[in-house]
This record gives structure tokens, C-alpha cells and sequence, in this order.
């Protein structure tokens, strides 16, 4: 703890939520995670929003090329089993 983090007498410390070193430490991680969560809430609530639906995850689409040919791939494999077929249709 350096000297300025040690109020001096009658100085009374700095507020945590006027803090930028705590807030941007590690500790007040779960701080920051709370207010990513209340920040986008009052103002989604103040423009009048009720209801959201949120989508969680991500996806890509290969290029072609490199589809049809992990297709033509999986399709020149010996057929070995349901996993294989999962495969080929995933790929169709």
C-alpha cells in the first residue's frame, strides 16, 4: 500500500466508485461485470424498452471452395458408422 492509498488524519479516503485505480483492478472485476449487465438495463428502460431476446454464441460459414471439398473429403472416407453419416450431412 503506497502512502496516498493511507488517508492522512482527519482526510477521508477516496470512495471506491470514484477510484480509477480500484476500479479498474482485478478485485473489482465483478464490479465491472454487474455494471456491463445494469448499464445496458436503465438505458434499454429509459427508451422504453420491456422485452429483449439475447443471442449467445457466434458462428461462421467456411467459403465454398473449402466446404465442398471437406465434403468431397468425407465423402471418399470409409463409411464408418452413424458418426460418419452425421459428419457428411453436417457438411451437406
Amino acid at each position: 500500500m503506497s502512502k496516498k492509498d493511507v488517508p492522512s488524519r482527519g482526510r477521508l479516503p477516496e470512495l471506491a466508485y470514484r477510484n480509477p485505480s480500484f476500479l479498474t483492478s482485478a478485485e473489482a472485476r465483478t464490479i465491472r461485470i454487474v455494471s456491463e449487465y445494469l448499464e445496458p438495463q436503465t438505458r434499454l428502460r429509459r427508451a422504453g424498452v420491456q422485452n429483449t431476446v439475447v443471442f449467445f454464441g457466434s458462428a461462421h460459414v467456411l467459403p465454398r471452395d473449402v466446404a465442398e471439398n471437406n465434403l468431397r473429403e468425407l465423402e471418399l472416407r470409409p463409411v464408418g458408422g452413424a458418426s460418419s453419416r452425421e459428419m457428411v450431412r453436417a457438411a451437406q
